[in-house]
């Protein structure tokens, strides 16, 4: 995991790591999530960065307080809000199709944007 990591965070630089933490429903995979979590602090902390693990569910209930109850509406809605990487997102898919790579980018703002909101005590998505 640091050799993967190792690169983003020295790249980037950043000052918080914010993580989602799966649902899990496997002893094996859930060993392999906090091993791998475990990891993240540590190279986190060797460049003075904060780690906060956010539930899947914090993310998912943030969001479903202002009506966005799909993966498709939230990355619309952060698009809007993010004029910047509206042209990354991609076409709503088809329920027979795999999930577009770009819906990274928008799981990856989701996690962050629930997580600082949830520590300036905003409710829902759009109050500032």
């Amino acid at each position: 995991m640091a050799t993967r990591i190792d690169p983003l965070l020295d790249f980037y630089g950043p000052s918080v790591v914010a993580i989602r933490k799966p649902r899990i429903h496997s002893l094996e995979i859930a060993r392999r999530v906090d091993d791998a979590i475990k990891s993240i602090r540590i190279e986190a902390k060797r460049r003075s960065a904060e780690v906060h693990v956010v539930s899947a569910e914090t993310v998912k209930d943030f969001f479903t307080q202002s009506g966005l109850t799909s993966k498709d509406k939230i990355a619309s809605a952060l698009a809007e809000r993010f004029e910047e990487i509206a042209w990354k997102l991609p076409k709503r898919r088809k329920v027979y199709q795999s999930e577009r790579h770009n819906m990274l980018i928008f799981d990856a703002l989701a996690i962050g944007v629930a997580f600082f909101a949830s520590k300036r005590g905003i409710k829902k998505f759009g109050e500032d």
